[in-house]
């Protein structure tokens, strides 16, 4: 069931969401494009985030393949999003990991993904 958003609009926004290839990131990418955003999409799952950004054909959406856990591919693509927007107005930290183990087991490689 799509939400209107006749009152809540996001013109002239520019986001990025993080894990935005499927689940919680793509349904969060479609209702930020709905609104009126420009979104940048980041997901190492390539197949993924070009079909979200194939989803929202027409709008300004642009995909990067990128790891999370590689700070400097981060970096280039932030850069990227600057370079062709302008600006950043929101940023949406979705992209994770699962590791089940007890928190007190964790190593800081785990945390560090």
């Amino acid at each position: 069931m799509k939400t209107p958003l006749n009152r809540f609009r996001l013109d002239g926004q520019v986001a990025i969401v993080t894990g935005g290839g499927n689940g919680i990131g793509r349904a969060t990418a479609e209702l930020l494009v709905e609104a009126g955003a420009a979104v940048a999409l980041i997901d190492r799952d390539e197949l993924a985030v070009e079909k979200t950004a194939l989803l929202a054909a027409g709008a300004q959406v642009e995909a990067y393949i990128v790891d999370v856990t590689d700070e400097a591919a981060i970096e280039a693509s932030f850069a990227s999003v600057d370079q062709q927007w302008g600006r950043l107005d929101i940023l949406v930290n979705n992209a994770g990991i699962s590791i089940r183990h007890p928190t007190m087991e964790l190593s800081l490689a785990d945390w560090n993904g």
